[in-house]
């Protein structure tokens, strides 16, 4: 944008980048790509469901403590997951 002549002033820069995080970001549903809990990271599952970086890790130790999920409701097992935030994100999950 900057090559284009765009300026910002530094106190733009959150709202600017919240703005772009929320409608273009891993999150947006628009060309998003799904989430496969059983071999993505921590990091990548975090972004792609927009899930704390201890929700995340816990879906990744509890797969490599009990194996692959098959299914939400293997997922939901997981300690320390909100089950709603799961249920929020499952057009987004794959096994």
């Amino acid at each position: 944008m900057t090559e284009n002549g765009a300026s910002l002033n530094p106190e733009d820069l959150d709202p600017v980048v919240a703005y772009l995080t929320k409608n273009f970001g891993p999150g947006n549903k628009a060309g998003a790509s799904k989430i496969n809990v059983n071999k993505d990271t921590a990091k990548e599952i975090s972004a792609g469901l927009r899930l704390t970086p201890a929700e995340a890790g816990a879906i990744v130790t509890y797969r490599e403590a009990n194996g692959a999920f098959k299914d939400l409701t293997d997922l939901r097992k997981v300690p320390g997951l909100d089950a709603g935030k799961i249920d929020d994100r499952k057009d987004r999950i794959v096994f």
